[in-house]
């Protein structure tokens, strides 16, 4: 469902709208949950990527996606990767 809805706004709406990469957060902490690890990371790869650009990284949304790449990337037994995004963690 999620994939069909980012489909939609992505064929619709300007690149990096707040909206689609909301949707791109969401899908992407689904896909953690069971294993899909290369497809999370490439969905969440890319919310970071726009929402960094168009909310900043203080953005609540932004630390969402950043906490859940941190959450992947141990998940994934990939510790450099974590500690990338970790370095962003805001207090």
């Amino acid at each position: 469902m999620f994939r069909e809805a980012l489909g939609i706004t992505t064929r619709w709406s300007p690149p990096n709208i707040r909206f689609g990469l909301k949707l791109q957060r969401c899908l992407g902490k689904c896909l953690v949950t069971p294993k899909k690890f290369k497809v999370a990371e490439s969905v969440l790869t890319a919310a970071f990527d726009g929402l960094r650009e168009t909310a900043g990284l203080d953005d609540g949304t932004t630390q969402d996606v950043i906490q859940t790449l941190v959450g992947l990337y141990e998940s994934w037994s990939k510790p450099d990767e974590a500690e990338k995004y970790r370095a962003m963690v805001r207090s």
